[in-house]
């Protein structure tokens, strides 16, 4: 089963769920996408581009900027100057060589099965002395966890995500090697754990990304007791532990920078 299949982004929820990956993270993706010095004139390409928060910032940064997505319904609900909507399947479809200033793409390559293959594509679109920041979830924080409910459904989780549905949570881990392996130079990383309680975006986050894989977990041997207990457990007052991890890299072309 797919990513898309699971996480449909028909589904009417879906909107929702991603919008709230940028309540945990944006403010982070923005403070290290204005360290590269991004300014007017400079063409950007968002890749994966969910509900278009970060496109937006980088449309009042820079002014041009192409938002990508496979499912480009989300992108259309709010619509934003300079901003150009596509659709785009980043495994599969092409840019010119060099069209691009700045590259972004936050929680795409953890679902690609050939993720390397397609950032040394990704990075021949990037001008010389352009810029390329992805950002990538782990979940290795969660695995540490002193409360065994928690700690037991985020193993869960991570087997059903990397056997069913295709995901790997330890690319990101290797940052910022499979940059430097593309060519990149001036090479960064930066992380941010979320927190998981009471009223926070990443606990919402989690209710509805479990709820969405709640048969994968079923049919992978957990059970609706144990499913209930971890609802209950990240959901009441006083509870507080570490969520997924952001995991940034970011890397430069070599070459002179364009313009």
């Amino acid at each position: 089963m797919s990513y898309a299949e699971v996480f449909d982004h028909a589904d009417e929820l879906e909107h929702e769920r991603l919008d709230l990956i940028g309540q945990t993270f944006d403010e982070g993706t923005f403070r290290r996408l204005d360290a590269l010095g991004p300014r007017p004139g400079w063409r950007c390409l968002d890749i994966g581009a969910g509900t278009g928060g970060v496109a937006r910032w980088l449309s009042d940064a820079c002014g041009d900027v192409v938002a990508t997505d496979l499912e480009v319904d989300n992108l259309h609900r709010r619509p934003y100057p300079g901003v150009q909507v596509l659709h785009h399947d980043v495994t599969r479809d092409e840019f010119p060589n060099g069209s691009f200033d700045l590259i972004h793409a936050r929680w795409v390559f953890m679902h690609l099965a050939d993720r390397q293959q397609v950032l040394a594509r990704v990075v021949r679109w990037l001008a010389p002395g352009g810029w390329l920041l992805l950002e990538d979830s782990t979940d290795f924080a969660m695995h540490s966890s002193p409360n065994l409910v928690y700690r037991g459904m985020a193993g869960a989780v991570n087997r059903v995500c990397r056997e069913d549905v295709g995901m790997d949570f330890d690319w990101a881990r290797r940052f910022p090697e499979p940059l430097a392996r593309v060519g990149l130079e001036r090479l960064g990383v930066d992380v941010e754990v979320s927190v998981v309680g009471r009223d926070r975006p990443m606990t919402a986050f989690l209710f509805y990304s479990v709820r969405r894989m709640e048969k994968l977990l079923l049919a992978s041997g957990r059970t609706e007791m144990e499913l209930a207990a971890w609802r209950e457990t990240i959901g009441r007052d006083g509870f507080h532990d570490l969520g997924l991890t952001n995991v940034a890299a970011w890397g430069r072309r070599p070459g002179p920078a364009q313009g």
